[in-house]
């Protein structure tokens, strides 16, 4: 038989009148499903983060590693020297450059690690800043100091800081490691050990050793010592530096080592 106009528009709609939408209830339901879910895959999230950034920092300081192999090459296998810590100020090795202006003539003088950067022995100079770097002395803070080869400071003398500390030898001795004669298991970089705000990571650092490797140590194999560093940016005593850094550099040696 065939259909009037009305029965067929009415068996048209018929399966719009029949749907259902979802309930307030439903819609809240799913919402708490998905908080749930991303509540429980933010600690995984954060994980694969700070292992990316670890491997980022690892890198850096294989890189930084290269640098030093090839300057050493070139000066009589000599390691880059520091000033700071020929002046047993351990405290200030992180620090790459020294910008002053005495006379108005401005000047700016390299030291440790910076002497890689000077003589570009670096394919970049962001090796030398960690990405999980949360406290004092970003990459941004210094960032205008590598556009132009001339900087010109405001005022007076200041530091420019990588995120690494740098040893040129072992605290409290006085003779600069040498290429050739530098142990294979010997600490020659960190991450920050400046200050309390110089870390890099929360649990832990990198430790870069003498034949090129990284070895990664914990908070608890350094202990107490970490907690003696200042935690703003004040510079303590000679002789407490040569003390504490010797036993921060030993407790984490040993636990490179293992």
């Amino acid at each position: 038989m065939k259909k009037t106009p009305s029965e067929s528009l009415r068996a048209t709609n018929r399966p719009f009148q029949n749907a259902a939408g979802f309930s307030l209830i439903e819609l809240l339901i799913t919402l708490a499903i998905i908080a749930i879910l991303f509540s429980i895959m933010m600690p995984t999230f954060s994980i694969v983060r700070q292992s990316a950034e670890k491997l980022m920092c690892m890198n850096n300081l294989r890189a930084i590693h290269y640098g030093i192999n090839v300057f050493s090459n070139e000066h009589n296998r000599r390691f880059p020297l520091s000033k700071y810590a020929e002046q047993h100020r351990y405290q200030q090795t992180m620090a790459m450059s020294v910008i002053s202006n005495p006379l108005g003539d401005f000047a700016q003088e390299w030291d440790g690690l910076g002497r890689l950067y000077e003589g570009r022995y670096l394919d970049d100079c962001k090796c030398l800043f960690c990405a999980s770097h949360h406290g004092l002395h970003p990459y941004e803070d210094y960032e205008g100091d590598f556009v132009s080869e001339k900087t010109v400071p405001t005022a007076g003398t200041r530091l420019i800081y990588t995120n690494y500390q740098y040893f040129d030898r072992q605290p409290g001795t006085n003779n600069p490691f040498m290429l050739d004669s530098v142990n294979q298991e010997t600490m020659i970089v960190s991450d920050g050990l400046r200050t309390q705000s110089d870390f890099n990571h929360t649990t832990g650092g990198n430790a870069l050793r003498g034949d090129g490797h990284v070895s990664w140590f914990g908070n608890k194999s350094v202990g107490y010592k970490l907690e003696m560093l200042p935690e703003d940016q004040t510079e303590i005593p000679e002789k407490r530096q040569v003390k504490l850094f010797t036993e921060i550099w030993t407790s984490i040696q040993l636990d490179v080592n293992k």
